[in-house]
């Protein structure tokens, strides 16, 4: 899933989704992700994009923010098709859960916490 607007808006999106050691249990369990020892930081990801992109990045937290909003959404729209019969797919069953904790997650954010980003410059 990919925007038109702000390429920031896809890396915000990209971040929702990645996972990192020492992670809070619920946005390891939110995502597909595997959270294994090498893999890039989410501050290290963004940096990266920095230095190869030449964008500005001060405002990740942001567009992180927003990005696990919107999954939030999605996952409870799919949780919805789910309860009213419309898919079957048992893999929606705790999609309830998952919705709350990219909530949360979001809600976290915009109060300014560490986490979205943990580390991102915000």
């Amino acid at each position: 899933m990919c925007t038109l607007g702000d390429p920031l808006a896809d890396l915000g999106q990209l971040l929702c989704y990645w996972v990192q050691p020492g992670d809070p249990p619920a946005r390891l369990a939110a995502s597909p992700m595997p959270s294994v020892p090498g893999f890039l930081t989410r501050a290290e990801v963004v940096q990266r994009y920095a230095v190869r992109s030449g964008r500005d990045v001060s405002q990740i937290a942001f567009y992180e923010t927003y990005g696990l909003w919107k999954t939030a959404i999605a996952v409870a729209q799919l949780y919805g098709l789910y309860m009213r019969g419309q898919s079957r797919d048992e893999r929606l069953r705790d999609y309830d859960a998952r919705m709350l904790q990219f909530a949360e997650a979001a809600h976290h954010g915009i109060r300014g916490g560490a986490a979205p980003g943990d580390g991102v410059p915000h």
